[in-house]
């Protein structure tokens, strides 16, 4: 299959992340309003569960299976022979791990219905072959299919969705958009790959190198799925999960620039690593740590300075805790937005995914027990703290695991000029956004005032690559 080029592939991929990103936008003011606060925790703390789960079952075989696909992109029988020796080991696990959860599910009175309702996510994660494509450079075929599949669920959810009542519907809705659009990644699969018969060997030889990429896999669920799991259990109340879940959402939703860029690049820094052009892949490199401060860093701060105004017509009544939520996660936005070009760029491609774990094994812990002793003083604010603090650890110990490939003078120094320009437009906004009343409207302007502050501040430190962006672009129109 044809390769695509990184800004085709970036098109495709940033269109579909966008629909993820317009899909909550208009369906979390709704269902916020339909299901309530508590309605939304019950969705968050039920999904949670079976989120964890999944992960297990899934071995981490997607990150896994994108490199392995990625180094062997050039020899279809080769990568068509690891695609389906993957492929039957994740079914396998999947079909243990959902066994478990089964067992579990069942022994809970009040959840079991909702647990259940949510069992087809196992069938989805069986279904998941985004990797292959991933690892092949390939997205339009699966943007435009998810694409799709992602607007008939929100057609679905505002027809048949009307009461609090209807989360078991909302469920179900949920989990049928998934299976269905994993489903339809395999109606061209022939053409991506040849069918191979696996054996027992080629099976089996995966199992040690898959076990490097499953544990994060399994300690970033860990702390991101364990708070919410923590929360219903020490605060005795779905509301909590609902004000949490909301909070992060927004944050969520602002990442998938980043998830979308760092996604494609995992492949083609992979190639360049194994093919030894070190000149491409540190200048990428470079290129990616700019692109992605020069983006996060004033999303985040904007979002702090502007949460006041969007949490009340945004969320609705009930929901003002999450504007506390939003103020504090806001640094999470910076802090993962390097973390993930760190971890796609160097940590995956240069195998360091070892080193990784150790710092993930530690990041994890430090999350659980702050957990469980923060959230039963602060319950979500302190489940946010311990998201924080692991982040943070995560971060630094990625600059240390990276050391040999990159400096952290080479990490934070682009980050200078993009923290000083980010910091005029926060003072800028926090300053008039009490002008302004709470509306979609008032909303809009904040943020292109805000752009407008970022962009004329970007000026005055005479950043270079912010420059750089603009010749090219004008370049671009001229022709």
């Amino acid at each position: 299959m044809k390769k695509d080029s990184i800004s085709v592939n970036f098109l495709y991929n940033m269109s579909y992340q966008i629909m993820i990103i317009l899909i909550p936008l208009v369906t979390t003011p709704y269902i916020s309003r339909v299901l309530g606060a508590s309605g939304v925790g019950i969705y968050s703390y039920t999904y949670s569960y079976v989120s964890i789960f999944v992960m297990i079952g899934s071995l981490g075989i997607a990150f896994y299976g994108q490199r392995e696909i990625a180094a062997n992109s050039n020899n279809k029988k080769e990568y068509s022979k690891v695609f389906w020796e993957l492929e039957v080991l994740k079914t396998f696990t999947i079909v243990l791990s959902s066994i478990v959860y089964i067992v579990i599910s069942l022994f809970s009175k009040e959840y079991r219905l909702y647990f259940m309702i949510q069992f087809p996510y196992f069938v989805a994660a069986i279904l998941d072959i985004s990797w292959l494509y991933q690892g092949l450079e390939v997205f339009k075929s699966v943007a435009i299919k998810n694409i799709v599949i992602k607007i008939t669920g929100v057609i679905c959810i505002f027809c048949f969705v009307k009461k609090s009542e209807d989360i078991v519907l909302y469920l179900i809705i949920l989990c049928s958009a998934q299976i269905f659009g994993d489903l339809s990644l395999w109606l061209k699969i022939f053409k991506a790959v040849e069918f191979q018969k696996p054996n027992i060997h080629g099976i089996l030889k995966h199992i040690k190198p898959v076990m490097v990429y499953f544990v994060p896999t399994v300690s970033f669920q860990i702390y991101a799925f364990a708070d919410k799991a923590m929360l219903g259990v020490f605060t005795g109340s779905t509301v909590e999960n609902g004000y949490y879940e909301q909070g992060l959402k927004i944050l969520n939703m602002c990442m998938t620039f980043v998830s979308a860029y760092t996604i494609i690049l995992r492949s083609r820094m992979t190639n360049l690593f194994v093919e030894k052009r070190m000149t491409d892949f540190s200048f990428q490199l470079d290129r990616s740590l700019h692109l992605i401060a020069m983006v996060t860093f004033p999303m985040g701060l904007g979002l702090a300075a502007i949460s006041n105004n969007l949490v009340p017509w945004f969320f609705g009544e009930g929901y003002e805790k999450v504007t506390i939520l939003l103020v504090m996660s806001s640094p999470l936005l910076m802090i993962r937005g390097i973390r993930g070009c760190l971890t796609s760029h160097i940590v995956a491609p240069c195998n360091l995914m070892k080193e990784g774990n150790i710092v993930e094994c530690i990041a994890t812990l430090f999350n659980v027990v702050l957990n469980y002793f923060l959230i039963q003083k602060y319950a979500s604010v302190g489940a946010l703290w311990a998201t924080i603090v692991a982040e943070v650890i995560i971060f630094v110990g990625y600059i240390i695991v990276c050391k040999e490939h990159i400096s952290c003078s080479r990490v934070l120094l682009p980050c200078m000029k993009y923290i000083i320009a980010s910091f005029i437009m926060f003072v800028v906004l926090y300053f008039i956004r009490g002008y302004f009343y709470s509306s979609i409207i008032n909303t809009f302007l904040l943020i292109c005032l805000g752009a407008i502050t970022y962009v004329i501040s970007l000026f005055i430190v005479k950043d270079e690559f912010f420059f750089s962006i603009l010749r090219n672009a004008l370049k671009k129109i001229r022709r």
